[in-house]
């Protein structure tokens, strides 16, 4: 009797859960024994074959720095020890890196330590900053975006592309570069831009103006399906390439450090205090429209507020014509 009360009271005998632990523990010390890399290369292949670049990215860029860090390519998931992960938050403090970019370093690192790791907590980056601070305000003037616009440019010149890249996204309510760079002409229809979000997937309609309907006129191809030749559709999946949309990625990569180098090349000629950026863009218009007395509510529809953790969040939807109109009395203003 005994022992059938044992097995139904339990499900399983002493001796049986001694052994399953045992193996349980095993199997935790193979992953604690997998050298870094390996497991990191596993996981950036697994991001990428998932579309996820930016992830993939990001999981190389910490395991380089850690790596660094730890002053050798053999490292094994067990070196990321609380105490460990504290010296290199210090370490990279030490470097001038802002606590931004330590924390995205750490995030990386804590993913790919939960997926080697699942039955584990996250006590080893108990020690570190894993959240987001405020960053300074990335923002400039009525009368600086003013000024990029008359500044005298050769037409046809990667400066003047950049410019006009740059005023599109403000005209069109601070449209990310990587949404301009991969919109294409079929979504260009009754008079609006209708895209999804490459971050968060959010649905989003753009009034298309008069300013936005030149930009694109200027820089039409007729032989290719994006309205702006920042990427190619040339591009052919085979056995031997990679996928259309790694190759894809890595022409939005290129030419987004272009843009941006460009962005500050036109910073300089302007004198400009603060640089031009992808991200400036988006800062400037919701702080100029808010200068213009557009509603609160109307902006937020756009931008997020200030938090701890953001600078700016985006919302689930901008689907609204007064959005529209208060956009269009913000370029007439401007006399845009």
């Amino acid at each position: 009797m005994a022992y059938f009360k044992l097995e139904f009271g339990f499900g399983r005998s002493k001796s049986e859960g001694k052994i399953s632990d045992s193996a349980n523990q095993a199997d935790e010390q193979d992953v604690l024994e997998i050298p870094g890399w390996d497991f990191v290369k596993g996981e950036v292949e697994r991001a990428k074959q998932e579309g996820r670049f930016k992830v993939a990215s990001n999981y190389l860029t910490a395991a380089r720095s850690f790596t660094k860090f730890i002053g050798s390519d053999n490292w094994l998931f067990s070196d990321m020890t609380a105490e460990k992960l504290d010296s290199y938050q210090r370490w990279l403090l030490g470097r001038n890196i802002c606590l931004n970019t330590c924390s995205a370093y750490m995030r990386a690192l804590r993913a790919m330590h939960h997926r080697a790791l699942p039955v584990l907590n996250a006590a080893p980056f108990s020690k570190v900053f894993t959240g987001r601070t405020k960053t300074e305000k990335r923002c400039i003037s009525q009368s600086e975006i003013l000024q990029l616009k008359a500044l005298p440019l050769q037409p046809g010149g990667s400066l003047s592309f950049a410019r006009d890249i740059f005023l599109f996204s403000f005209y069109a309510m601070g449209m990310p570069f990587v949404d301009i760079a991969y919109l294409k002409k079929s979504q260009l229809r009754n008079g609006c831009i209708y895209y999804a979000r490459h971050k968060t997937g959010q649905q989003i309609q753009v009034a298309l103006l008069p300013a936005m309907l030149e930009i694109i006129m200027r820089y039409e191809q007729r032989d290719s399906e994006f309205v702006f030749p920042i990427l190619s559709d040339k591009v052919k999946d085979s056995v031997s390439s990679p996928s259309v949309s790694a190759q894809l990625h890595r022409q939005y990569t290129a030419r987004l450090r272009q843009y941006n180098y460009n962005l500050h090349q036109l910073s300089k000629m302007l004198g400009l205090a603060k640089p031009l950026s992808s991200y400036v863009v988006r800062h400037s218009w919701a702080s100029i429209a808010y200068l213009h007395h557009l509603d609160i509510s109307l902006i937020s529809k756009a931008l997020g507020h200030t938090k701890s953790s953001t600078t700016f969040i985006y919302i689930k939807s901008l689907f609204d014509s007064d959005l529209f109109e208060a956009n269009q009395t913000l370029m007439e203003d401007l006399g845009l």
